[in-house]
């Protein structure tokens, strides 16, 4: 169910009154219930079963008002939160954020959002600078290509050369460029976050993570 949305899995729209889930889920019950397909080839029988599976969970998401009014805000359930993979922003902001660890030294004065922050501002300039010396090279290697000749049947390596460097630089190139607007994705994403140095109350870390960084599908959780 990693996936599913479950309004999508009932046929229903987001603003569907409690009735009208409870329908929707009772006609896919009675169209995909195994009792109604036992004698059916087992794959059939599976298919079915598993149809049966998906509005049961769908239904038990959005006949519970914790549940729905959790994915509605998020897009996803808890389970599936908990299953995603992380995606590449958040690798990366997990890295920025274990590299700060180690250049803050008082987590109730520093503002770890800004050292995050100032973590991919380094790592960035650090690619454009490589990125504007793979260019130069590329301008330079365009520059020469063509001009070398070599009289008789003999292979111009030369020329080989200068066309193989092109190929490579380029792909440098374009990784470099790539690497670029991911690491402005993620400091446009510390955008959304803010850091209090005081502990968040221990009997409501969920509660106090989604009121602190409700613009994001991340969290973390300072102890």
């Amino acid at each position: 169910m990693n996936e599913e949305n479950p309004y999508h899995v009932l046929g229903i729209k987001p603003d569907a009154t409690a009735a009208q889930i409870k329908a929707a889920y009772r006609k896919q019950a009675r169209l995909n219930h195994p009792d109604v397909h036992h004698r059916k080839s087992p794959e059939e029988q599976n298919a079915y079963a598993q149809q049966f599976r998906r509005a049961t969970w769908a239904h038990d998401i959005l006949s519970d008002a914790e549940q729905r009014a959790y994915f509605d805000k998020h897009g996803y359930t808890k389970d599936q939160r908990a299953e995603r993979p992380k995606s590449k922003v958040e690798i990366a902001l997990l890295a920025a954020f274990r590299n700060a660890l180690g250049t803050v030294t008082n987590y109730r004065q520093a503002d770890m959002v800004d050292a995050m922050r100032a973590e991919l501002e380094a790592e960035l300039n650090n690619v454009r600078r490589e990125l504007a010396k793979v260019q130069k090279i590329v301008q330079e290697l365009d520059t020469l290509q063509g001009r070398f000749r070599r009289m008789g049947d003999v292979e111009n390596v030369i020329e080989q050369d200068i066309a193989e460097s092109l190929v490579v630089m380029k792909a440098k190139e374009t990784e470099c460029e790539e690497k670029v607007a991911h690491l402005c994705e993620c400091i446009g994403e510390l955008g959304h976050w803010s850091y209090r140095a005081d502990k968040p109350p221990q009997d409501d870390l969920v509660g106090w993570a989604d009121k602190m960084y409700p613009a994001s599908p991340f969290r973390f959780v300072t102890s």
